[in-house]
């Protein structure tokens, strides 16, 4: 039983030590997260079923083709009509998966980093949570942000191939482009760069461990 008090008080001490600003950039790193992550999820829902999130005024909730997000141009003929879920379900979602990736890259990163600025708040800057944190954020966003850029790439090229099988005038399709352009993959660079920085960190706080272990106990 006093193991247990001593361990809740040494906690409580730990919280009352902490500096405002750390609860502050703690919770702004988490509703960072939070609000990156939704507006992802809002953006693979709307590209998975073709259609806007609210719409007013009896507008048309049907997204136009254009609206993929690996699109820059899709002009569709006159006499003719081409919405966003007119294009296979299989392509939708994977259209949409990089936006999932990213909102889930953030979400974890976001939790990860934000673990990390309350354990160096209570004084523990070189203690296990903080290494391993630390860790866990350089591959969420390594392998998250290339993750995002693979399949981005991968969604690009299927949907090159599709279009023009697709919207030929020649065959029995009713639906054609007129012209078409496809967007440059989008591999998220900063993520990446982020990731290897966090990676870079977690070796200088292990040393820094190391170095404490050490010296622990000399004058």
């Amino acid at each position: 039983r006093s193991s247990i008090r001593g361990s809740v008080d040494t906690e409580v001490a730990a919280t009352l030590r902490r500096p405002p600003i750390t609860t502050v950039a703690g919770g702004a790193v988490l509703l960072g997260g939070a609000l990156a992550a939704l507006s992802g999820l809002v953006q693979a829902w709307m590209t998975i079923t073709g259609r806007y999130l609210f719409v007013s005024g009896g507008a048309d909730p049907r997204k136009p083709v254009v609206d993929l997000p690996q699109l820059l141009q899709a002009e569709v003929r006159e006499g003719h009509s081409m919405f966003l879920e007119d294009v296979p379900a299989a392509l939708r979602v994977l259209a949409a998966t990089p936006s999932l990736l990213a909102a889930t890259t953030f979400l974890v990163a976001a939790f990860l980093l934000a673990r990390v600025i309350r354990s160096i708040a209570a004084g523990e800057a070189f203690g296990a949570r903080v290494r391993s944190s630390l860790t866990w954020l350089s591959a969420t966003l390594l392998v998250g942000g290339l993750l995002q850029g693979a399949v981005d790439t991968a969604a690009g090229a299927a949907l090159w191939n599709w279009f023009p099988r697709a919207t030929d005038l020649g065959g029995s399709h009713e639906l054609a482009i007129a012209g078409l352009g496809l967007d440059a993959p989008h591999w998220p660079v900063m993520i990446v760069v982020l990731g290897l920085v966090a990676s870079v960190m977690a070796l200088a706080f292990r040393q820094g461990a190391r170095l404490q272990a050490e010296t622990d106990g000399l004058v």
